[in-house]
């Protein structure tokens, strides 16, 4: 099976432009801080090791207070689907894997925008709305060429991962090593370069920041208090209240017209 990569791109691109037109710059910007981490690690495959690391002790941890049969379930849908590591019955996350960062860009774009959602009940005026869908469609640019990049291998810690390891085959006007027997799909039109071949994976980095920054100095005041100072959340810039619910009388109170 063949899928044309700039079609896939301009769907998920498109896709995004729509999702951060609705849910505006704050909540989008979330998700394009989470993605300047994972920028951040294939700039720094050291400190990506240090981060698998942290997240398998944790994952240790939760593992070892679960049944015996939720565990053997999980092991028997994660293990042939990601190619995570198997030891004492803990799957771990492999640095080296392609199919490991797939696995955790997913959950972690998931994640953010369930908490974007979650933390911030204001609606996006329409400036909030149009500087949201600039930053979804950017979005969208980076997570393909994090795919990109993750199924290429080049990046990733030790570099010993290529194409022909990874869950998904790349296809294009790169070469690469003869795919593997297992390996059913394959990307075909691909470009010959993605944001790794240039200076711009540190300008968002620093843009990441920048955006943290900006996230929480708009979402968060310190306010004085007989008490003293507290942390209270406020709205953001280009985002307003939702407007109330119609109050409903009860039905007692309900005028019923005679005849």
């Amino acid at each position: 099976m063949q899928v044309n990569w700039m079609v896939i791109s301009c769907f998920l691109v498109v896709f995004m432009i729509i999702s951060g037109f609705s849910r505006g710059w704050w909540k989008e910007a979330i998700t394009s801080i989470a993605l300047a981490f994972f920028i951040f690690f294939l700039q720094n495959p050291d400190w990506a090791e240090i981060f698998i690391g942290f997240i398998n002790s944790v994952t240790s941890t939760v593992w070892g207070y679960l049944p015996s049969s939720l565990i053997t379930l999980i092991n028997d849908l994660i293990e042939p689907l990601f190619q995570f590591t198997i030891s004492s019955n803990t799957f771990q996350f492999d640095a080296n894997s392609p199919g490991s960062w797939l696995t955790l860009l997913i959950v972690v774009v998931g994640a953010s925008i369930l908490l974007s959602r979650a933390s911030l009940g204001f609606q996006p005026t329409a400036l909030g709305k149009f500087t949201g869908a600039f930053l979804g469609g950017e979005n969208g640019f980076l997570i393909l060429n994090l795919v990109r990049e993750y199924l290429d291998g080049r990046a990733l810690p030790g570099q010993q991962q290529t194409a022909s390891s990874a869950a998904v085959t790349v296809v294009g006007s790169n070469t690469y090593s003869p795919p593997a027997q297992n390996l059913a799909i394959q990307f075909n039109n691909l470009p010959d370069y993605t944001i790794l071949d240039s200076v711009i994976p540190w300008v968002l980095i620093g843009a990441g920041v920048v955006l943290l920054v900006v996230v929480l100095k708009t979402r968060l005041t310190i306010a004085s208090s007989p008490d003293g100072r507290k942390i209270q959340p406020i709205a953001p810039p280009f985002y307003k209240t939702p407007p109330a619910p119609p109050r409903r009388l009860p039905r007692a109170f309900v005028e019923i017209p005679e005849g």
